[in-house]
């Protein structure tokens, strides 16, 4: 009579986890000293991000994927894409100059790359940018406009509402109500 092997999925989840760990991570000692978590020129260092930083990224992986021909719903929903994250970069971009929390920052950085990958797809379909020489808080898309002056208006009457903003355009993210 055979014995059959029982797999332990969870050891091979563990050996699998560590395994990539040590091959993302590498062995190898740095001679770098840790800045104080309160050091904010540090911070600030740290989270400078720029047009450049996401552009050559999101092209290199969009240019190795396979072209095929966009329906217009396709060209239409990328159009909109690409200021629909400018939108969410505009208002976090403008409430973190009105208030001194980071999350606004961050985030409004985490949105540019986002539209970023957007202009990636744009340019490999050809298709016509709405947001070239784009200017904060200024948007092609009527509609967008005006959501952008309410949510800034919203957001700028007290930082619980400016969090209530963020929420909301994450929220608006999520559920898109322009093609559902």
């Amino acid at each position: 009579m055979k014995k059959k092997k029982i797999a332990r999925p969870g050891l091979m989840l563990i050996l699998g986890i560590s395994f990539l760990t040590i091959s993302l991570t590498g062995c190898t000692k740095e001679n770098t000293i840790a800045t104080p978590a309160d050091d904010f020129q540090t911070k600030e260092a740290n989270l400078t991000y720029s047009y450049a930083d996401s552009i050559p990224a999101a092209s290199c992986c969009i240019d190795s994927l396979p072209y095929e021909t966009l329906s217009s719903d396709e060209s239409e929903s990328l159009i909109f894409m690409r200021e629909e994250e400018y939108l969410a970069h505009d208002v976090y971009l403008t409430l973190s100059q009105a208030y001194t929390k980071p999350i606004f920052r961050n985030i409004s950085h985490s949105e540019l790359r986002h539209t970023n990958a957007i202009k990636a797809l744009i340019v490999k379909y050809n298709l016509v940018d709405p947001a070239a020489n784009h200017i904060t808080g200024v948007f092609t898309n009527p509609q967008l406009q005006s959501l952008y002056s309410a949510l800034v208006s919203q957001g700028s009457a007290s930082l619980l509402n400016g969090l209530l903003v963020g929420a909301t355009i994450e929220d608006l993210d999520i559920v898109d109500h322009r093609f559902s």
